[in-house]
């Protein structure tokens, strides 16, 4: 069984924006534009972060900046939550040392 490296972008030489698209990113971009197809080794990854980024392509027109933008929303949203975690536990142990 033969299986092809994905890497992005698909056409032409190496730009920068294919300087981030590497590793597991080149997978889902791969999935968010083509899909799922048999026997494809991008198989193997969930398909809400494809399409997420599917859903923002149509919405800006670039799978590339759907993905930076919905990681970095990700990376928003998790610091939050992990903020108002800490905060929640720091407060917690004030009370109860006093």
């Amino acid at each position: 069984m033969h299986f092809e490296v994905k890497s992005w972008s698909m056409e032409g030489s190496p730009n920068w924006q294919s300087r981030f698209a590497t590793y597991d990113a080149a997978h889902y971009l791969y999935l968010a534009v083509h899909g799922y197809k048999k026997d494809d080794p991008s198989c193997a990854f969930y398909s809400l972060y494809p399409g997420l980024i599917y859903c923002g392509n149509l919405l800006i027109g670039s799978p590339f900046w759907a993905a930076f933008l919905i990681a970095q929303l990700g990376s928003l949203l998790w610091g939050l939550v992990w903020g108002l975690f800490l905060r929640s536990r720091i407060s917690f142990c004030l009370t109860r040392a006093l």
